[in-house]
């Protein structure tokens, strides 16, 4: 058995069979998502989608990726994978993020 720190970990895929509730709360609500490239420190890129729940005010994927959180949710072909903020060197976005809602 090995048993590693959840910081030294730089990504996990989820089993097909994992209940989604175990990634992701109950009440989690997205409402913004964004199909990106992630490239990690050690050379891995990853690409996927990222579902992301933010308040009215946020709505970049920047803004998201600087909440408290220390892992994020990557959708990819391979399944759910969870990766660590502090593992990923660049995340390239494939569109551009839509502009901020207006407060009036």
């Amino acid at each position: 058995m090995l048993l590693v720190t959840r910081m030294n970990l730089a990504y996990v895929t989820v089993a097909s069979e994992v209940d989604a509730n175990l990634v992701r709360p109950r009440n989690y609500r997205v409402t913004h998502e964004e199909r990106v490239l992630v490239e990690l420190e050690d050379g891995v890129r990853l690409d996927g989608n990222i579902q992301m729940e933010l308040p009215e005010h946020l709505n970049r994927t920047s803004d998201f990726l600087n909440l408290d959180e220390d892992f994020f949710a990557l959708l990819s072909r391979q399944g759910t994978m969870l990766v660590n903020k502090s593992k990923v060197r660049v995340l390239r976005l494939f569109a551009k993020s839509p502009a901020p809602i207006e407060a009036f």
